[in-house]
């Protein structure tokens, strides 16, 4: 029933299979493929194939039907990149930038298409473990939607023609004292029906808002009092719809059709990264600052303010600041920025173990039916069997720092590296 519930939505021009958005399906970072627990990249035992991928990006790819679409921002210069850096140092713009849309096709690799968003500098520097380009596109297959920081949101059609485009501002999200500061968006659009949602936090002057997929008008805006976040909505599809979204004061869920707000939990915490997740009829939230917040638990279908005696259950400090977790087989795993990996029971939120993996983590854990990956930004890949005792069937290295979170679809682990995308299967 719980795989069930997390199998994508499918729409008319989206297949059973697609992650055609930020995790896939309602970002949950689940889904029901056969999957290997290894491959080696020197032999190319179980890899598909590998393509060289231009410029600084720490977006994911997104695959729709037999097309994998990619973002990346390309500079003129060398890039000053430190992945390693665990303070607020920025990274100056130097250099012109060329922002891409990249179709690539599904079972080879080849490009179809590419296309161009915005050649110049970049309106605002980034955090120098960012890039200029940290956010997945999204598709419903006829529409696909990017976003490349300051230079907006794009539309485009499944043949690269740009269709629309909406400026969202100034997207100045960064160390909270400091309002000069940008660190770099990185809050994935979502899709719902005929409607391009997008969460904007930033230092002010923050909002969710939804537009047309035809024409880019404007369908609604809502104001947030939030200070800047990186967190992606997520879509609970139960009973009525909620987009759920992740924030500094509070975790709100909205009616994604009008943008009214459904209900509120206060959970303050600086720096919001991780999607919330939902799984059966709850939702997981976590992250902020200090790092180690508690993962909590709440139910979803509610009304009004939220109260402490709603959480459904809260885990120990220790939780994740930057990756967002996973649900499956009747277990939550998190992973710290550290490395350090915890399994939770799914029903209560007791502590089935923690273990160090070793090395520095950002992308978010993915996983399928009896398997969860897990990349370090050192560029190895760790795959854990499910259970209460921790147990791994595999680490792969694959040479190259890796930021992004994996896409799964058809039966493929969509991989991307500092410069190459990999596709791994069997």
């Amino acid at each position: 029933m719980f795989l069930k519930l997390l199998l994508p939505c499918v729409t008319a021009l989206t297949f059973a299979g697609d992650w055609s958005t930020f995790r896939g399906p309602d970002s949950s970072g689940l889904v029901k493929e056969d999957l290997p627990y290894s491959w080696d990249v020197a032999s190319g035992k179980n890899i598909r194939w590998k393509v060289t991928v231009p410029g600084l990006s720490h977006s994911s790819p997104i695959v729709v039907g037999d097309r994998i679409y990619l973002t990346t921002a390309v500079n003129t210069n060398p890039e000053d990149f430190d992945p390693a850096h665990g303070g607020i140092g920025l990274s100056k713009p130097e250099g012109d930038y060329t922002w891409k849309l990249l179709c690539l096709d599904r079972k080879s690799g080849k490009t179809i298409w590419e296309q161009t968003a915005h050649r110049g500098k970049p309106a605002t520097a980034r955090h120098i473990k960012s890039s200029q380009n940290n956010v997945t596109p999204a598709s419903d297959g006829k529409y696909v939607l990017a976003i490349f920081d300051s230079e907006g949101l794009f539309c485009f059609d499944a043949d690269g023609k740009q269709l629309w485009k909406v400026d969202l501002g100034k997207l100045t999200a960064g160390f909270h004292q400091d309002k000069t500061q940008a660190w770099g968006h990185a809050s994935s659009p979502v899709i719902y029906k005929n409607l391009a949602i997008v969460q904007v936090d930033r230092h002010e002057n923050s909002y969710i808002a939804a537009y047309n997929l035809k024409d880019g008008s404007r369908a609604w805006k809502v104001d947030r009092d939030e200070l800047p976040s990186w967190s992606t909505p997520a879509l609970y599809r139960g009973k009525r719809t909620e987009l759920v979204t992740n924030g500094v004061n509070y975790i709100r869920a909205y009616n994604p059709a009008n943008g009214k707000e459904l209900w509120r939990f206060k959970n303050y915490a600086l720096v919001k990264t991780p999607t919330p997740v939902v799984f059966g009829e709850h939702v997981l939230v976590s992250g902020g600052y200090p790092q180690g917040q508690p993962i909590k638990a709440l139910p979803l279908g509610r009304d009004g303010e939220l109260s402490d005696s709603d959480v459904i259950w809260s885990t120990e400090q220790g939780g994740p600041y930057t990756v967002t977790p996973v649900a499956v087989d009747g277990r939550v795993y998190s992973c710290t920025d550290h490395g350090i990996l915890s399994a939770y029971d799914q029903k209560t939120g007791k502590r089935l173990f923690r273990e160090r993996l070793g090395g520095g983590f950002s992308g978010s854990l993915v996983a399928v039916p009896g398997k969860v990956f897990a990349s370090s930004q050192e560029g190895d890949v760790y795959v854990i069997e499910p259970g209460d005792q921790y147990k791994l069937l595999a680490k792969m290295e694959m040479g190259e720092t890796i930021m992004s979170t994996p896409a799964i679809a058809h039966g493929t682990l969509f991989l991307r590296t500092r410069g190459h995308l990999y596709a791994i299967g069997k």
